[in-house]
């Protein structure tokens, strides 16, 4: 069953935009992970320290592997000094239809 986890970082002063450069690295990588459905970074538009990544995934098991990645744990690691405090993750489940499924003649995107 597909899940989403949402994670909100609050960078501490001065360390808004090194942080945003280290999350910016696990885009590429789990995107490419085959059970990632998507992976997005998001940094507030009023608030400059405040980011959260939006991540979609195939099934818990296969969130729970990737976060024990190399990659993930160094990043996590590694930005443990630049957060104001813990790092917290909420997981969603969908209960709307998905967008995409929506699309119509109505509702086509334009060409």
């Amino acid at each position: 069953m597909p899940i989403t986890k949402i994670m909100f970082v609050r960078a501490k002063s001065g360390y808004e935009e090194t942080l945003g450069s280290l999350l910016l690295t696990l885009v590429q990588p789990s995107r490419l992970e085959s059970a990632c459905l998507g992976y997005d970074l998001h940094r507030a538009t009023e608030d400059p320290a405040l980011w959260f990544i939006y991540q979609n995934w195939n099934s818990e098991e296969a969130f729970n592997a990737y976060m024990k990645k190399a990659v993930v744990r160094a990043c996590l690691r590694d930005a443990r000094h630049m957060v104001e405090a813990s790092m917290n993750l909420h997981p969603f489940k969908m209960v709307s239809q998905p967008a995409s499924s929506y699309i119509d003649n109505d509702h086509a995107l334009a060409a």
